[in-house]
């Protein structure tokens, strides 16, 4: 996984065993991937990327470490508030199928730590950005805690919950997206489960059926 240059870790980030690959498991092919909430991003890092990434954050220390880090000419880094940034990719016609993951910072009532993101969201900007989302027509993922605003809103989203490790300890996360559960993965790699370990033996007994078939 690639690192960002200064940046050690990162509140709400999803580089835990096993997160971001639960995440990129339930993510269709597409030619865009879209990300108004980048932090460090374990997501971006880890997943085989497509034709183009476009990254967004308000931190500017964020933004600066993505674009130091020189990724290639397919990475696009933005400094826009998150609802403007959507609006403006959903309006270019350049970026062919588009995938949205969004991890907008943590409502304040579900967090056991006292640290705060640089740039937070209020309760109406929560709701603002769940109203702009909750009808979007493309492939769109949501991180959060568990929260009955976000349980509400997107009560027509699937949803799947999880064990991811923080500093704090063990939470659930709760991750919905606007599609069926899907049967084609734009990145397979991690198929099999949310640790290595999982994986692996889905690797080996897929590999002992293959041969047994042949």
């Amino acid at each position: 996984m690639s690192k960002l240059p200064g940046i050690k870790s990162y509140l709400g980030g999803k580089a835990a065993s096993g997160t971001a690959e639960r995440i990129i498991n339930l993510i269709r092919p597409h030619d865009t991937l879209v990300i108004p909430f980048a932090g460090n991003c374990a997501i971006t890092r880890k997943i085989k990327w497509p034709g183009k990434v476009l990254i967004n954050d308000l931190d500017t220390t964020m933004v600066d470490a993505w674009r130091a880090a020189n990724l290639g000419p397919q990475l696009e880094v933005h400094n826009l508030q998150s609802l403007d940034f959507l609006k403006m990719v959903l309006q270019r016609p350049d970026l062919g199928r588009i995938v949205v993951y969004c991890a907008p910072p943590y409502p304040h009532e579900t967090r056991t730590s006292a640290n705060r993101y640089n740039h937070e969201l209020t309760a109406a900007q929560q709701l603002e950005f769940l109203e702009a989302v909750r009808w979007l027509r493309v492939d769109c993922l949501v991180s959060t805690y568990p929260n009955g605003l976000y349980a509400a809103q997107l009560s027509h989203w699937q949803r799947i919950e999880f064990q991811s490790m923080t500093h704090g300890g063990q939470r659930t996360e709760w991750l919905f997206y606007n599609y069926p559960a899907p049967t084609v993965l734009h990145d397979d790699r991690f198929s099999g489960g949310g640790n290595y370990r999982e994986r692996e033996y889905t690797k080996r007994n897929t590999a002992t059926k293959a041969h047994r078939y042949q």
